[in-house]
């Protein structure tokens, strides 16, 4: 079938191959490029962007206060919870029914 004299619809099979292969060389150097670009920015601009942030909050370092009240209270109290209870050898049995009052 042809519409110009020279011109035809017919895929030329002799070329099929290297027209995956071009295909393929493309994709192949499309992908290296986008690799590249996403390791260039991790290990690039990544580690420049955390040195300066480093940079900044070195900068602005403040010292904090401490309540010293404050401190010691939560010492002692997590030094109390840390000590073992004193159980007493007899306990109220809270499933059996006994009369507390006096006749």
């Amino acid at each position: 079938m042809s519409l110009i004299k020279g011109l035809t619809l017919k895929t030329n099979a002799a070329y099929l191959p290297w027209k995956i292969l071009s295909i393929t060389l493309i994709g192949g150097m499309l992908a290296s490029v986008i690799v590249s670009g996403y390791f260039m920015y991790v290990n690039i601009y990544r580690t420049l962007d955390d040195a300066n942030t480093i940079v900044v909050l070195n900068a602005n370092e403040q010292l904090d206060t401490i309540n010293r009240k404050a401190y010691d209270k939560a010492q002692e109290l997590v030094r109390t919870k840390n000590e073992s209870i004193i159980i007493p050898k007899q306990l109220r049995q809270i499933f059996i029914k006994i009369s507390t009052s006096t006749p």
